[in-house]
């Protein structure tokens, strides 16, 4: 056996190449951090609806209290 042919199994006896091995793991470990990255994703997303929400209920709020007391203020 020769040092090219130590890289791959032998097709021909049934194996798969070992560079055809290797991108398949490559492929499934990029998979799985592709679910990941969607995954946190739509935390990010729901974490900035929650912020926006949250930001204009406090915009509201404010404006709320100035408003009242700028009628309680005229009615002095």
């Amino acid at each position: 056996m020769n040092a090219g042919t130590n890289d791959r199994s032998s097709p021909a006896r049934g194996g798969i190449p070992n560079s055809k091995r290797r991108l398949r793991e490559r492929i499934r470990r990029l998979n799985e951090l592709r679910a990941t990255d969607a995954e946190e994703l739509a935390q990010l997303k729901a974490d900035v609806e929650a912020l926006v929400g949250a930001r204009l209920q406090a915009h509201a709020q404010a404006e709320e209290h100035r408003l009242r007391e700028a009628v309680s203020a005229g009615g002095r």
